[in-house]
C-alpha cells in the first residue's frame, strides 16, 4: 500500500450483489477452493516448487487486504467491522487475507516504543487473528511499513535519534545496527505471542499462512537492490530461526534492479532500490509478490499505454518465478485509485477484466498463485477510503487439467451478472428472483473409517442456512465418483480395511456393504437436523434435489447396467 488508500468493497454490496445475481457453481475433478474450514487443525499452507500446497493439494487463492483490522478491532464495539468483513468475503469465496501486525508509536499504537506493547492492541490482534479461524480465512500478517503510515520505518529511525543513535535518514533503518535490533524485537514478540482467545502461539497458528516482512519496501540511496537484499537476507534467516512453520515473503512491488540490467526495462520508469530477482531467490523467502497500479506509477500515460505495461510487468514476473526462482508468484495488490482523473466505473471493471484475464493466460502453467484485491471495509468507514464504493469482486483464475479444461472455479462479480468459467462453457445470466447452486456434499478423510466416518455437520448447516438467507436453492451431491474428497476409492478402502473381498473402485457399485457405507452415508445427511434453521434436511425446501453421485463411471461396464442396477438399489 502507498500512503494512498485506494478502492474497497462494503459488506452491504457484496450482501446485495449475492441477493440479484446467479450464483453458480460448478464441482471440479480437482480441487474445490474454499474447503479450508473442513481442515484439521495444525494444517499449514506450504509451497511445492512454483505452486502452493494445502492438505497435500495444490492451493489456489482468492485473497483481499484489509490493513485496517488490528486497529479497528481496539474498540471492542467496532469489532463486529472485522467480523462483518470476514463473513462476507468467506461468503463470497475468498480464502486468504492480508493485514497490518504493526503499529509504530502514535496514537492507538501496537509498539509504544522499542520492545514496549500494548496489551489492549495485541488482544486486538488476537481478535482478529480468532475472527480469521473462525470463518476459515488463511492470513498473511506484514511486520512493518515502508512508509509513515502507522509507524513504519520513519518511527524506527526515530526511535534511534531519541536513543541518541546516529542516523541520517528513514533508509539507516536496513543498515543501522540498533534499528535492526529494534526490528527483530518486533519480529520475536509478533511470533512468540500467545493468542489470549485462542490460547495458541501465533508462531504455530495454521490461520497464518505467511508473514510478510515489511509493506512495499524501498530505499532511496541505493537504487541497486544491495541494500535491500542484504536486509531481506539478514532478517528473513532471523524469521526462520524464530518460525518455520510458516511461509514467509518480502511484500515486494516487484520493481527490478541491478542484478539483471535488461529486466529493468519492465519497471514504470523508475526504480525504488529493490531488485525482485535477488531479493526473492533469497533461500528463507517462500513466494515473490507483485503489485499493479499503473494509474499511480504511469498516470499521465494513456489506458492503453498502462494495459501495454501491465501486460509486460505481469508476463515478465510470471517468467522470473517460473524459471529463475522456481517460486510461486502472487498479485498481492492491485486495484484502481478512484483518485485517478479518468475513473470511471467501466475503465474499473476494464482494469479488472484485463489484469484477470491476462492472469487467466499466464496461470495454465501454474506459478501465479493468488490475488488480492484492494481492499475490503465494512460501511462506516469512510476514513479508512479514498471516495465512494467500488463494487467489483474478482476470483482468481483457473488452472487446467491434462485435457485443457479449467479445474478451478473463476467468478466475477458485477453489478448485474456473475460469469462463471467451468470446463467447455462459459455462463452469463442476468439478475433473476429464483437461484440455484450446486455444491458437493462429500468430505471423507482417509483417518475417518465407518461406523465412525467424520460428518463436518456444522459447516454444513451453515451453507443450508446461507443458501436459505439468500434464497438460493441447492443441489446436493452425496459423494464423487473421484478420489478428491474421498470419493468411491475411499468407500473400497473402507471395505478393504475391513477385510471384505473387493478388488477394485467400481466394487464401489455392486459389493453389498459397500453399499451399506452408502446407504448409512445417506440416512445420516437426510434426516440430519440443522442446528441453525432446526430443520431436517429432508424437510428443508432449500434444497433442490439430491445428486447420488457426481459423475459416475464404471471401467467394468461400459453398458451401463452396472451403474443403473446400483442406483436403483442405493435408493431404496
Amino acid at each position: 500500500m502507498t500512503s494512498i488508500i485506494r478502492s474497497y468493497l462494503p459488506s452491504s454490496v457484496v450482501s446485495s450483489l449475492l441477493g440479484v445475481v446467479i450464483f453458480v457453481t460448478l464441482i471440479c475433478e480437482a480441487r474445490v477452493l474454499t474447503m479450508i474450514t473442513s481442515s484439521p487443525p495444525g494444517s499449514f499452507v506450504q509451497t511445492r516448487g512454483t505452486e502452493f500446497e494445502f492438505n497435500g493439494s495444490s492451493f489456489l487463492f482468492n485473497g483481499f487486504n484489509s490493513y485496517w483490522m488490528m486497529n479497528v478491532a481496539v474498540d471492542p464495539t467496532q469489532r463486529y467491522k472485522v467480523s462483518n468483513v470476514f463473513h462476507e468475503a468467506s461468503a463470497a469465496g475468498l480464502t486468504v487475507g492480508r493485514t497490518w501486525a504493526f503499529s509504530d508509536g502514535g496514537d492507538q499504537a501496537l509498539q509504544v516504543s522499542p520492545g514496549v506493547y500494548n496489551e489492549n492492541v495485541f488482544q486486538a490482534l488476537d481478535f482478529v487473528v480468532a475472527e480469521a479461524e473462525k470463518y476459515g480465512i488463511k492470513l498473511i500478517l506484514s511486520l512493518v511499513n515502508n512508509y509513515n503510515d502507522f509507524g513504519g520505518r520513519a518511527q524506527y529511525v526515530e526511535w534511534a535519534k531519541n536513543a541518541s543513535v546516529a542516523v541520517s535518514n528513514d533508509d539507516d533503518f536496513y543498515t543501522n545496527p540498533v534499528i535492526k535490533d529494534y526490528y527483530k524485537n518486533h519480529v520475536r514478540s509478533v511470533l512468540t505471542r500467545m493468542n489470549t482467545i485462542t490460547r495458541t502461539a501465533y508462531q504455530d497458528e495454521a490461520t497464518i499462512m505467511a508473514w510478510e516482512l515489511i509493506n512495499e519496501p524501498r530505499c532511496q540511496v541505493d537504487y541497486s537492490g544491495k541494500t535491500l537484499t542484504a536486509w531481506v537476507e539478514e532478517m528473513s534467516a532471523y524469521v526462520k530461526s524464530i518460525d518455520n512453520n510458516h511461509l514467509l515473503e518480502v511484500g515486494m512491488e516487484g520493481f527490478y534492479g541491478d542484478s539483471i540490467p535488461d529486466r529493468k526495462q519492465y519497471n514504470p520508469g523508475f526504480q525504488v532500490g529493490t531488485d525482485f530477482i535477488t531479493s526473492n531467490l533469497i533461500k528463507d523467502i517462500d513466494f515473490a509478490t507483485i503489485h499493479a497500479y499503473p494509474d499511480n506509477w504511469l498516470g499521465d500515460e494513456s489506458e492503453e499505454v498502462q494495459e501495454g505495461f501491465m501486460q509486460k510487468w505481469m508476463t515478465s514476473h510470471w517468467e522470473d518465478s517460473e524459471r529463475t526462482l522456481k517460486k510461486p508468484l502472487v498479485l498481492s495488490e492491485f486495484g484502481k485509485s478512484k483518485k485517478d482523473k479518468r475513473y470511471s466505473i467501466n475503465a474499473r471493471d476494464s482494469y479488472m477484466n484485463f489484469v484477470y484475464s491476462s492472469m487467466n493466460n499466464l496461470a495454465e502453467n501454474g506459478t501465479f498463485s493468488g490475488a488480492m484485491v484492494w481492499q475490503l471495509l465494512d460501511e462506516g468507514m469512510d476514513s479508512y477510503d479514498d471516495g465512494p464504493p467500488t463494487t467489483m469482486l474478482v476470483r482468481s483464475p483457473p488452472r487446467h487439467n491434462a485435457a485443457g479444461w479449467p479445474i478451478d472455479l473463476h467468478l466475477s462479480f458485477t453489478v448485474l451478472s456473475v460469469s462463471s468459467q467451468y470446463h467447455r462453457s462459459v455462463v452469463t445470466v442476468p439478475s433473476v428472483p429464483h437461484r440455484s447452486v450446486h455444491v458437493t456434499l462429500y468430505t471423507i478423510r482417509l483417518y475417518c473409517a465407518p461406523p465412525k466416518t467424520l460428518y463436518i455437520y456444522l459447516a454444513l448447516d451453515f451453507v443450508v442456512a446461507e443458501a436459505r438467507k439468500y434464497e438460493v436453492k441447492l443441489i446436493l451431491s452425496l459423494v464423487n465418483n473421484y478420489k478428491d474428497f474421498g470419493g468411491r476409492p475411499q468407500y473400497v478402502e473402507w471395505a478393504q480395511n475391513a477385510s471384505v473381498a473387493v478388488t477394485n473402485d467400481d466394487d464401489f457399485y455392486t459389493n453389498p456393504i459397500i453399499k451399506g457405507y452408502y446407504r448409512n452415508h445417506v440416512m445420516k445427511v437426510l434426516t440430519r437436523v440443522n442446528t441453525i434453521t432446526g430443520i431436517a434436511y429432508k424437510d428443508d425446501p432449500t434444497i433442490f434435489a439430491w445428486e447420488l453421485i457426481n459423475e459416475p463411471r464404471c471401467n467394468i461396464d461400459y453398458s451401463g447396467n452396472t451403474i443403473n442396477v446400483s442406483t436403483i438399489i442405493s435408493t431404496n
